[in-house]
């Protein structure tokens, strides 16, 4: 049972990670060029319309049974509900942008949609 558990913790952890660090970058990328926010927003809305759960399991059987396929597939099948919150991240692109603001008013954000994965 404990060995179960640092499987399932670790998985968690990672999927966590993952998910954190694609969302923000797409939520960052989506709001500094603003010519990618409607495809990447496009892609998002696709991988919204199937269940997470069917599709986190169509994932991991096409790619096959490893603990890393399984932290993939929960990453592709979470990472829809992550990007929403993190678009703010680059908002106000072009030369205004600077980093440290925009990352400091998201931080919350972004610390608080990791911390409601668990």
């Amino acid at each position: 049972m404990i060995y179960g558990g640092r499987v399932s913790l670790t998985i968690g952890f990672f999927v966590v990670i993952v998910t954190g660090i694609a969302g923000t970058t797409i939520g960052a990328l989506a709001g500094y060029f603003r010519r990618l926010d409607n495809p990447l927003m496009r892609l998002m809305d696709a991988l919204m319309a199937f269940p997470a759960i069917l599709l986190a399991i169509v994932i991991s059987a096409v790619l096959g049974a490893s603990v890393t396929n399984v932290v993939i597939a929960l990453s592709i099948a979470d990472l829809p509900a992550h990007r929403a919150h993190r678009a703010r991240l680059g908002a106000g692109g072009g030369a205004r942008w600077n980093m440290s603001r925009p990352a400091a008013r998201s931080a919350p954000a972004i610390f608080d949609c990791c911390s409601a994965t668990c």
